[in-house]
């Protein structure tokens, strides 16, 4: 198996990455030698100040003498990602008659991991460290069925909603009103009375004023060992939880930092309409914990990772943009240059909303190509926008940005602008950065040789199963060098 492996693939493996794996195939990976646990990269955070002026008064002036530009070493952690799949002793017996014959018992097992550690190298790329959506049920930032009209008679809450509601009987919701007040009720089970209508008991009496947006909790409860997660609308993006079918993740409070759930949630469905994720558990007491938070603390939020992700993967572009204070071993509320930029819009996305979001950016120093990184959501919105900003010259491709077809290019202050839509990208958020100030650095990108052993070593024995394991690795971090010339853009409207 492992010779047939070093004939059929060798290192060509890495060539599999997909297209969709659009930022890690740009940027490029830099294998460096460790200092202790870190990388260290020196970054310029201060220009040369050693200046003396003098008025030409023919004098020979002192000198103010030098005060040098400003550099440290940025110190990096590099993630480890391993990712393990197996094949059984009768898929490898039926492997080994030819190189033929192993090939096609296996390209699907290499072709799979490879686009598998891809995805979840391009998902750390941007949301490293950060929530892969934040639940929450405050106001029109939750996930709204809509526009919706509810009254109270007594404690018993009507709602009427203006898309299908996609609930069902023994449901448990939350939801506020116009003003952004919870609407208290006693259990939050509902009643269905029609795909547009439910009812629901409250903890009292008294009214509700009709047109208000009602929003469902973070959760729904279906038994005692599934539920649904409600992302934020701002939050969801579709790319992100796709293929994820079968991924353990872990909750956390509105504090960031307290787990609520012992028991880890498996990814059973992924409900793009709602902007929802099934979930179950081995036992209740998953549910039971999530739930009880939810109940009692219901506008704080909930934060969500990957099992075992928090805090041991590595920074991707938000939380290099948006962390305020220590940032690869500096202080960047010191070196304001290694600090990201955030950008408040409203409305809708355009063109003109992206080039406003370029000007701090390019107050310092931003005189650079940049990408911004879209939702796929805001794409066609962006696509059809006014042609007088768009780029056109001799270097016009139909398949590159004049038609939007895949990109779209035009000029800001800082020069060009390539508008890019990526499907990780979450609905409320674009990324503008310039791709040549990112790097990866590590001590390996993604391989299938075990480090430390023969490099021959692809297939390892199972010790208590009928089979072999072969595992993909990596151990990688991102680095952006001039976080200052990247910039976070929300606000606007999620459609």
């Amino acid at each position: 198996l492992n010779g047939f492996y070093k004939q059929i693939y060798g290192d060509s493996l890495i060539n599999l990455i997909p297209e969709s794996a659009k930022f890690i195939k740009e940027v490029p990976f830099e294998r460096r030698k460790k200092l202790g646990d870190y990388y260290n990269v020196p970054v310029v955070l201060q220009a040369e100040q050693g200046f003396t002026y003098n008025d030409g008064d023919g004098t020979a002036f002192a000198l103010n003498g030098a005060l040098a530009m400003g550099t440290k070493n940025a110190q990096v952690r590099g993630a480890e990602k391993v990712l393990q799949s197996q094949i059984s002793y009768k898929a490898a017996a039926a492997a080994t008659s030819n190189k033929e014959a192993f090939a096609d018992a296996t390209s699907t097992l290499f072709e799979n991991m490879v686009e598998s550690m891809s995805n979840r190298l391009e998902l750390s790329s941007f949301y490293g460290g950060s929530s892969l959506g934040t639940g929450s049920g405050s106001g029109a930032s939750g996930s709204s069925l809509g526009a919706a009209t509810f009254a109270r008679s007594t404690t018993t809450v009507t709602v009427t909603t203006a898309n299908n509601h996609g609930l069902t009987t023994g449901d448990t919701v939350s939801f506020t009103d116009d003003s952004g007040n919870s609407v208290a009720l006693s259990t939050g089970v509902v009643t269905v009375t029609g795909v547009k209508t439910f009812t629901a008991t409250a903890s009292a009496s008294g009214t509700v004023a009709a047109l208000s947006a009602c929003t469902i909790g973070p959760f729904v409860k279906r038994s005692s060992t599934t539920a649904w997660y409600y992302v934020n609308r701002t939050e969801w993006s579709t790319g992100l939880w796709a293929g994820k079918v079968g991924a353990e993740l872990q909750f956390y409070k509105d504090d960031n930092s307290t787990l609520i759930n012992t028991v880890n949630m498996t990814i059973s469905s992924i409900d793009p309409v709602y902007k929802r994720i099934g979930l179950t558990a081995s036992t209740s007491q998953g549910v039971t914990d999530v739930m009880a938070v939810v109940e009692a603390d219901f506008d704080g939020g909930i934060y969500v990772y990957f099992n075992g992700s928090k805090g041991k993967d590595f920074l991707g572009i938000d939380k290099i943009i948006t962390t305020s204070g220590s940032l690869f071993g500096i202080t960047n509320t010191t070196y304001t240059l290694f600090k990201g930029n955030e950008y408040t819009a409203s409305g809708a996305l355009s063109l003109s909303t992206i080039i406003s979001a370029t000007e701090n950016a390019v107050a310092q120093g931003l005189m650079e190509d940049v990408c911004a990184y879209v939702p796929i959501s805001a794409w066609n919105t962006l696509a059809a926008a006014q042609s007088g900003l768009r780029m056109y010259d001799q270097s016009y491709k139909n398949n590159v940005a004049e038609n939007g077809f895949q990109k779209l290019s035009f000029y800001g202050a800082n020069g060009k602008i390539e508008i890019e839509p990526h499907p990780i990208v979450k609905a409320g958020e674009v990324f503008i950065i310039p791709k040549k100030q990112f790097i990866r650095v590590g001590a390996t990108d993604v391989t299938f040789q075990t480090p430390g052993m023969d490099s021959t070593e692809i297939f390892l024995q199972l010790p208590s199963n009928a089979g072999y394991e072969v595992r993909a690795y990596a151990d990688q971090a991102l680095l952006c060098m001039a976080p200052a010339k990247c910039t976070k853009v929300t606000g606007f409207t999620v459609t």
